[in-house]
C-alpha cells in the first residue's frame, strides 16, 4: 500500500477524468471524491512526509479539485465548480486546466470579463492549446456583442 492509501484515489481520479454524461454517475463520483480528499489530508499528518511527497500530494489534490469542478460544471453547480477551481489553484496560478475550468464557470455565470481574464492566463501558460483559444474567442465575441448592443442603445437615446 502506498502513502496515498492504495489504488483507490488514483482510480477515482481516472474516473473523474473520463468524459461522463450521465448525471447519476457524476453525482456518485462527486460523493466518492470525499475519500481521496480525506486520504490526502491524513497523509500530511503522517511522519516522514518529505518535500517531494508533499508536492506530489498537493498536485494530486489539485487534480482532484480540477476534475471535480468539471463534473460540477456538467451538473450545473456553477458556484461549486468555481470554488473547486480556486481550491485547485491554492498553491499557485500555474494550473492551466483549473484556469480553463474557472473560465468556463465564469462564462456559465455570465461573468464574461472574469472568464476572459482566466482564459488569457491559461493561454499564457499553454499558448498552443486550441480549446483555450476557442473559449477565449467566444468570450471576446460576447464582450464585443455586448458593447455593440450598448452602442445601439445609447445611439437611440441621443437621437
Amino acid at each position: 500500500m502506498s502513502f496515498l492509501g492504495g489504488w483507490r484515489p488514483l482510480v477515482l481520479l481516472r474516473l473523474l477524468e473520463m468524459s461522463i454524461t450521465r448525471n447519476k454517475t457524476i453525482r456518485w463520483l462527486l460523493e466518492s471524491t470525499g475519500r481521496p480528499y480525506g486520504i490526502l489530508d491524513i497523509c500530511w499528518e503522517k511522519e516522514g512526509i518529505d518535500e517531494g511527497k508533499s508536492a506530489a500530494l498537493r498536485k494530486t489534490k489539485s487534480q482532484i479539485f480540477t476534475n471535480s469542478s468539471a463534473c460540477k460544471l456538467k451538473l450545473g453547480d456553477l458556484k461549486g465548480a468555481l470554488l473547486d477551481t480556486e481550491f485547485a489553484m491554492r498553491d499557485g496560478d500555474d494550473n492551466v486546466k483549473a484556469l480553463f475550468r474557472q473560465g468556463q464557470a465564469y462564462m456559465a455565470l455570465n461573468d464574461v470579463d472574469a472568464a476572459v481574464e482566466s482564459f488569457e492566463k491559461a493561454l499564457k501558460l499553454e499558448p498552443n492549446d486550441g480549446g483555450i483559444k476557442k473559449e477565449l474567442a467566444a468570450a471576446k465575441k460576447k464582450i464585443h456583442d455586448r458593447r455593440e448592443q450598448e452602442k445601439r442603445q445609447y445611439r437611440k437615446m441621443f437621437q
